[in-house]
């Protein structure tokens, strides 16, 4: 490893002790499991560092919006329109397990106020819950699909600005492999100057700033 890598670890590894979560941020069960389980832990934090990407929206050329494909949306009298029974977006060597997909019915037209921030017991009550078990409350909710993402990045403009709260929104209605074998669930990152995705590892713990995305009113 030259010198210049070598220093730029050296910087990672300084990063990640300082992003590590507050204690009063993790369970104590969470801390004892990752300590008892130091290869999960270590293929944790191998997948996720090794998986970061992030989905940024273009820059704001005319040239290239006038040529953009729009593959998720549409705009109809001024309203946007996504289309959550389109086949989803799979990054390159991740796939979608059987069964990981909620297909959508159709165009939906997009309307902020339709849309809870769903959060399970222990979240609404400050706490973090494991992705899993989350996992398993979502199969009952009216969670949207990864599509409502994308198509959100297609068309940013629309991303209501109470939405850059700092949180993860995220969709359940996906759930992805990725190319090391471990599951990831998406999410919309709007910390940035340009809105992106994450992914996050069931296996870690999210907290009340993770909350998924779920329709008011409709079935999905």
């Amino acid at each position: 490893m030259g010198s210049t890598t070598e220093g730029l670890y050296k910087k990672l590894q300084i990063a990640v002790l300082d992003q590590l979560p507050n204690r009063g941020d993790l369970r104590r069960e969470s801390v004892e499991n990752w300590l008892e389980d130091q290869e999960s832990l270590k293929k944790a934090l191998y997948n996720t560092l090794r998986e970061y990407r992030g989905s940024k929206t273009e820059p704001k050329d005319e040239k290239k919006i006038a040529e953009k494909i729009y593959r998720f949306t549409e705009i109809r009298n001024g309203k946007l329109w996504i289309n959550l029974a389109a086949d989803p977006f799979i990054p390159e060597g991740w796939s979608i397990p059987d069964g990981c997909h909620k297909k959508g019915d159709g165009w939906w037209e997009f309307n902020p106020d339709a849309i809870k921030d769903f959060l399970s017991d222990e979240q609404q009550k400050g706490n973090s819950i494991g992705g899993y078990k989350l996992r398993e409350i979502m199969r009952n909710q009216p969670s949207f699909n990864a599509n409502l993402i994308d198509g959100l990045l297609e068309r940013p403009e629309f991303i209501p600005k109470d939405w850059k709260d700092g949180k993860y929104r995220f969709a359940w209605g996906t759930i992805y492999r990725n190319a090391y074998g471990s599951l990831d669930v998406r999410c919309l990152d709007l910390d940035g100057v340009q809105p992106y995705w994450r992914c996050f590892w069931p296996g870690l713990d999210f907290n009340p700033s993770c909350p998924a995305m779920v329709a008011l009113n409709l079935i999905l």
